[in-house]
């Protein structure tokens, strides 16, 4: 049967080991937690999936790996927005012009094509992705005119992209008169509308 010096000493080993446990956690729960003093806020992860990086590839990846995350998760909360919109009259293909008179009211004896410019914001700013836009134009008693998607990349580093789109004809005098709508999607979700006039004069 052990002697007080053994069980003394077997309890010293073991609170050294739990110790020393205990460190080895705190140290690793600090190499995963994550400050970020431009945004105000600090994300905490950990998991399998996290140590497994820290483990393989080191606590740099790991830390990468969790504001990849953390940033995906505040851009799917904000989602896509239209911010706003310009339309103006033009030939087919027409090149945007440096210097234009935008409107929202147009004379259909002098319209052409319409050109749709939407400036929407882009909440996944950190990665590249590519996107769907889709404009659909409806009537003022609420028929479909028109639809057309534009799917392209959107880079790293974009705040905010600018697709377009243009409906109408190569001559004049088609349009008919009334309010139309142009409603914008993306990837499928609807982020907001916009209304043009078509009058006589």
């Amino acid at each position: 049967m052990p002697d007080d010096y053994e069980r003394r000493r077997e309890f010293n080993d073991r609170q050294d080991r739990d110790y020393q446990n205990f460190r080895s956690d705190l140290e690793y729960d600090r190499q995963v937690r994550i400050a970020d003093s431009d945004r105000g806020w600090i994300a905490h992860r950990q998991g399998d999936t996290l140590g497994a990086i820290a483990g393989f590839a080191g606590v740099d990846a790991a830390l990468a790996y969790a504001r990849s995350m953390d940033a995906s998760e505040e851009a799917s909360r904000l989602g896509y927005a239209l911010d706003w919109v310009e339309l103006f009259e033009g030939p087919h293909n027409c090149p945007i012009p440096g210097t234009i008179d935008f409107t929202s009211i147009f004379e259909r004896a002098h319209t052409r094509f319409i050109y749709v410019l939407p400036t929407i914001r882009n909440p996944y700013d950190f990665i590249k992705t590519f996107v769907t836009v889709t404009a659909k134009i409806r009537t003022g008693s609420e028929e479909p005119f028109s639809s057309y998607d534009n799917p392209f990349p959107v880079y790293e580093n974009t705040k905010n992209f600018r697709p377009s789109f243009f409906y109408g004809w190569h001559e004049p005098g088609n349009w008919e008169t009334g309010e139309y709508t142009v409603e914008f999607f993306v990837n499928g979700e609807s982020i907001g509308e916009r209304m043009f006039l078509m009058t006589e004069y």
